[in-house]
């Protein structure tokens, strides 16, 4: 019978993937890169809607983080209100926030055309954010 050995490491050969390969925290340092392009991207979008400005203002980042079912999430998203309005037929007063602004621009409404931010944000963003991911990923394998 043969004899056979070898001085190969699996770890060493992989570049430090398996010290990483189960960690959450990489995950969410690339999650958190991939939202700041997109942030940048909806924030320019927002902009060119502006009357009070306050809808522009209110884009932020929800920062990563593992949800119930082990996925890592994060969100850009709007915040706040911008006052409020009087219904003419019946008289209450309506909140009107930020997020409900920016939907009516994005899908328009019954008296207002659909001017999309949102959506082509995030299409042209898709590979600034990839390029931005694989940035961290890149350099927490070389640790």
């Amino acid at each position: 019978m043969a004899d056979f050995s070898s001085d190969f490491n699996l770890e060493d050969a992989l570049g430090g993937l398996l010290k990483i390969a189960n960690s959450d925290d990489v995950a969410i340092k690339m999650v958190n890169a991939g939202l700041e392009v997109m942030y940048d991207k909806i924030s320019a979008g927002a902009k060119k809607h502006k009357v009070t400005g306050a809808m522009a203002k209110s884009v932020y980042i929800k920062k990563a983080y593992v949800n119930k079912n082990g996925d890592v999430v994060g969100r850009v998203r709007f915040s706040g209100s911008s006052g409020s309005y009087k219904n003419k037929q019946t008289g209450k007063r309506f909140d009107i926030t930020n997020w409900i602004k920016a939907f009516r621009i994005e899908y328009g409404t019954s008296n207002q055309k659909a001017k999309p931010f949102v959506r082509p944000a995030i299409q042209s963003s898709r590979a600034g954010i990839k390029k931005a991911m694989d940035a961290v990923f890149d350099r927490e394998v070389k640790k």
